[in-house]
């Protein structure tokens, strides 16, 4: 007889059974008792997987372990697929995702599509680190060109049409203009109050030529050129670098990016393009570009975002903390005295430094002498007892 709705199995009534006659059993009575339990075993489920189902399989309250992983279409889920894939570790097609699940992409590489599911159905990419995920026609970023990601960074993908994942949800990174994200100051590169002529070999190590840049290596020079509203620095190979001031630098991840071939340090430690550091609140840090171009670099707390664009007087006053050039000459007029009088002219600065300055003055025309200066004030001797005009020039470093 069949099964009992339950699963169990009874011998059939009508066939030949000891165990209630003590009869002898006939030829009909033991085929009867094999083609009863042939039919029960017809029921049951192969071990090797070849028995498929005819009805819905009730577990009663159990459940199914030892699942393995699916390959394809129609075949069964496993509890984990259900909330998150399988991490992502370097440039891949992402598997088939499951409505709600979302995957880990551990590596620093490019995410090239995502398998297609039904329309409408979504997928929740978290991020452990800096990523740049590319604007193309299988993984659109409405409004965006590029996106650059951070660790901890959930983005969100609909699958919009074959082929086509459009992203739905990302971190906000729009930021105000002059917010003052980038540490570096004259990242631009167009203010040069030194007149460095490009490619101009310097004449001692640490030698200022842009401003805020410095040249490293004695003998080096810096080549640069107009790009767009900026300039494209090449590094020499002993490095170009610019110091960042201490005062201005909160403690936790900073990230450098740049665009151009150039290799860079942070504190004397690699950092790739778009990768993060950690800094000490309060201490300066140095950042330099060595054996390449580089063209609006920018150090920032936290992820990249796009190059802070500020206006070209808000980083002169900037570069004016640190160094100053007289604009032009200055032109005064020395009563008659008797013989060489020496005469006191106060320095007016545009912007306070940042520490007490070392002061230079460029003599022009006249029997006019240099003889001393200090932060303040700066000393002149004159010839003659006529009146007379001169003019001079200065310069004040507070240089880090």
């Amino acid at each position: 007889m069949p099964r009992n709705g339950t699963g169990g199995y009874s011998l059939p009534s009508n066939s030949w059974n000891p165990a209630i006659n003590g009869a002898a059993a006939t030829a009909a009575d033991w085929q009867n008792l094999i083609n009863d339990v042939a039919s029960a075993i017809q029921q049951s489920v192969s071990s090797d997987g070849q028995t498929p189902m005819t009805g819905n399989l009730s577990m009663g309250g159990f459940v199914l372990t030892g699942l393995g992983a699916p390959s394809g279409t129609g075949q069964s889920l496993r509890w984990e697929q259900l909330t998150k894939g399988a991490d992502i570790a370097s440039a891949a097609a992402l598997p088939i995702p499951i409505e709600g699940s979302y995957f880990n992409v551990t590596g620093t590489t490019t995410i090239t599509s995502i398998a297609d599911v039904y329309p409408g159905r979504l997928v929740y990419l978290k991020f452990t680190g800096v990523l740049t995920l590319t604007n193309s026609a299988s993984l659109v970023l409405p409004n965006l060109a590029d996106y650059t990601t951070m660790a901890g960074d959930i983005l969100v993908f609909m699958n919009d049409a074959p082929g086509v994942w459009v992203c739905v949800a990302y971190p906000n990174r729009t930021l105000a203009l002059g917010t003052f994200r980038n540490k570096l100051i004259n990242a631009q590169a167009l203010l040069n109050q030194r007149g460095y002529a490009s490619g101009a070999a310097t004449t001692g190590a640490n030698q200022y030529t842009l401003d805020r840049w410095r040249v490293v290596t004695s003998g080096q020079n810096l080549t640069y050129s107009v790009s767009g509203i900026a300039n494209t620095m090449t590094a020499p190979a002993g490095g170009l670098e610019q110091v960042v001031e201490g005062t201005f630098m909160e403690g936790g991840v900073y990230s450098l990016s740049w665009v151009g071939t150039a290799t860079a340090t942070v504190n004397g430690t690699p950092v790739t393009n778009g990768g993060t550091i950690t800094l000490t609140a309060g201490a300066n840090a140095t950042v330099r570009f060595t054996n390449g171009t580089v063209r609006l670099p920018q150090l920032e707390k936290g992820w990249v975002t796009p190059f802070e664009y500020l206006p070209l007087e808000i980083n002169e006053v900037r570069c004016l903390r640190y160094f100053e050039a007289s604009q032009g000459n200055m032109s005064f007029t020395q009563p008659g005295n008797s013989g060489s009088v020496p005469q006191r002219y106060s320095l007016v600065y545009r912007v306070s430094k940042r520490a007490t300055p070392t002061v230079q003055v460029i003599i022009g025309i006249g029997s006019t002498s240099f003889i001393a200066g200090t932060s303040v004030f700066v000393t002149f001797g004159f010839g003659g007892t006529a009146q007379q005009e001169n003019q001079w020039s200065w310069t004040a470093s507070a240089e880090l």
